[in-house]
């Protein structure tokens, strides 16, 4: 199998549209600075959809040595690679401020999706979304086609749900059919 990278996440984009493939995001040819423009927004927006089990994490947040004016006795800073909040343990009454959580909890525990760059660390089923969404992002601006653009649109939307399906269905807590009604049930 080939080493997966981002060059070879925005090939498989460039070729779905006819394109000629890059060697490298540093090219100086049109697709690859289009490839460098979009690459890392596309990867922190698709990172952003779903709590992938890959980019989840805990931690516990060291507690700052400043303290909220008001309102609340403690804050802690938000990880760097912080892309969205999931959860926060040790205590309900909360607030997010900038890249704060403002709380009166002694200790802050929370789950997170990370920012990972590392393409090795995705699942199969996260790079087929980003190859999906390099062909989204590229589209119009490479072919100028409106009817391309909107065919690539769908097929992100298609490789996203099946991706996230793919990525619950890995959730020892999700069980396929639960919250749906039995047949006995339904037959009753």
């Amino acid at each position: 199998m080939a080493s997966i990278s981002a060059v070879s996440i925005c090939n498989v984009a460039l070729s779905q549209l006819g394109e000629k493939l890059i060697h490298s995001l540093d090219d100086e040819s049109t697709n690859a600075i289009l490839c460098n423009m979009f690459y890392d927004s596309a990867r922190r927006t698709a990172l952003q959809w779903h709590a992938w089990n890959f980019a989840v994490r805990r931690i516990e947040l060291p507690r700052d040595v400043s303290i909220p004016v008001y309102g609340f006795q403690y804050s802690y800073s938000l990880p760097a690679d912080n892309l969205r909040l999931l959860q926060v343990d040790g205590g309900n009454d909360f607030k997010v401020e900038g890249n704060k959580i403002l709380t009166n909890a002694r200790t802050c525990f929370i789950k997170y999706v990370s920012d990972i760059n590392d393409v090795s660390a995705w699942s199969q089923a996260f790079i087929n979304v980003m190859q999906a969404a390099m062909r989204k992002d590229l589209s119009f601006p490479i072919t100028k086609d409106t009817g391309q653009a909107s065919l690539a649109e769908s097929l992100y939307d298609k490789a996203l749900k099946q991706a996230k399906l793919i990525d619950t269905s890995e959730d020892g807590a999700t069980r396929l059919g639960s919250g749906m009604p039995s047949l006995i049930a339904v037959r009753g």
